[in-house]
């Protein structure tokens, strides 16, 4: 029985010394051992567990080095998509602010207007007026139609008096004879921004040497209408017998 007793303690001391041995093997010589459990990318030429932040790695890349590639989020000229070359935002051939495109969006009212060197070739009565815009097909739209004094006064530009806001009284909440003040007489002739100096903007073309006819009547007259004449920048009004220049409005 002490026989047995005493194999048993010399077993586990002898485990217990080498559990002890191994546990302490190598000691004072622990900086000539490393460990690796998921990178840190403390090294300049790993890529496992990879958090971008060497120049050379690039898995799990966030693009902020200059030579990465993979999970671009498109933070550099080289490889994104908002240079001019490569992107959606550059605006086609035809971006609508040529005086020769078909339609011009007036972005201060949100207007589309009827546009081209071939608008006011012809002239109408109030009536043939708005047959003609009715009836327009024109730069692939329709559903075209006069415009009000408003609508048409807004596209006066460079004429202090009548543009939209201006001195000149005559407005659709004011389309009496007596609205027709001395600002509403226009401006020195071909003196505008639009080409050969009509009072219309820039991107406008079309004859400016007659009135464009409106769809509001002079209230208190009922055999006249408001028109504008881009030519001098003036509102005036005229009897139902004569014949306007047209621009339709959608």
């Amino acid at each position: 029985m002490k026989r047995r007793t005493f194999w048993l303690l010399a077993v586990t001391l002898l485990l217990g010394l080498a559990i002890v041995a191994v546990a302490c093997g190598g000691k004072g010589h622990t900086n000539n051992y490393y460990f690796y459990i998921g990178d840190d990318d403390n090294s300049t030429d790993d890529d496992t567990g990879d958090d971008d932040t060497t120049l050379d790695d690039d898995a799990a890349d966030d693009d902020a080095a200059s030579d990465d590639d993979a999970a671009d989020d498109d933070t550099t000229p080289a490889d994104d998509d908002t240079t001019p070359a490569d992107d959606d935002t550059t605006p086609p051939v035809d971006d609508d602010t040529a005086p020769d495109d078909d339609v011009w969006i007036d972005t201060s009212t949100g207007l589309m207007w009827q546009n081209g060197a071939t608008v006011g070739t012809d002239r109408f009565d109030p009536q043939g007026a708005v047959d003609y815009c009715t009836a327009l097909s024109w730069g692939g739209y329709g559903g075209w139609r006069v415009p009000d004094i408003n609508e048409l006064r807004s596209l006066i530009r460079g004429c202090e008096g009548t543009v939209t806001g201006g001195d000149c009284g005559v407005t659709n909440e004011c389309a009496t004879q007596s609205c027709d003040n001395a600002a509403c007489h226009g401006c020195a002739d071909l003196g505008g921004p639009g080409p050969g100096g009509a009072y219309w903007p820039p991107e406008i073309s079309g004859a400016a040497d007659y009135s464009y006819r409106s769809v509001s009547p002079v209230q208190g007259m009922g055999d006249s209408w408001w028109t504008v004449n881009f030519g001098v920048g003036s509102i005036d009004y005229g009897p139902f017998a004569d014949s306007d220049y047209a621009r339709c409005v959608r």
